[in-house]
């Protein structure tokens, strides 16, 4: 007898969070009529990781994760309801951090974390961490987001240059 399903998972393909660097820090994410952050709708999952402009290690980056559903069916009766995800921690030790290439996505000044830490939110959420000479990661379930919010905040710690993300669904 012969199986009539198939069970596939869709090619993910990196996409930069935001179109350029930035310095700019937000922590707070509030109900809207539209949200800002990125379409995510039909995805059921977000692999994201962050980077920064680095020259050495011993640098650190809290990011905040939100999503956002909508309520009402009309639009004219829809606002946005930001739903927090998690916080994390995102280091660069300098011990082999894997940097960006040249005139590409992510250029080679730019150097990705090897360390990621949840300081609060979803324990439900997948950490690939203390990853040496590798790229550090976190997963979450979307769990039926229309759209993603990333927020990025020094709070007090020793950061890189500029920062951004980049970030697949699946």
């Amino acid at each position: 007898m012969s199986n009539p399903f198939t069970l596939r998972t869709a090619a993910r393909y990196w996409s930069r969070y935001l179109n350029s660097n930035t310095t700019t820090e937000k922590t707070t994410f509030a109900a809207a009529t539209a949200p800002g952050g990125q379409h995510c709708e039909g995805s059921n999952l977000l692999k994201f990781v962050p980077y920064g402009t680095t020259a050495d290690g011993a640098k650190a980056l809290f990011t905040y994760l939100t999503s956002y559903t909508r309520t009402g069916t009309r639009d004219d009766d829809t606002i946005w309801i930001p739903s927090f995800i998690c916080k994390l921690k995102w280091t660069w030790t300098g011990s082999g951090n894997v940097a960006g290439i040249a005139a590409k996505q992510v250029i080679n000044t730019s150097y990705f974390p090897d360390k990621v830490e949840l300081i609060d939110g979803d324990t439900s959420i997948r950490l690939i961490t203390d990853t040496s000479l590798n790229v550090a990661s976190v997963t979450v379930d979307l769990e039926g987001a229309t759209y993603f919010e990333i927020g990025f905040s020094i709070g007090g710690l020793t950061n890189p240059t500029d920062w951004n993300a980049l970030y697949g669904l699946f």
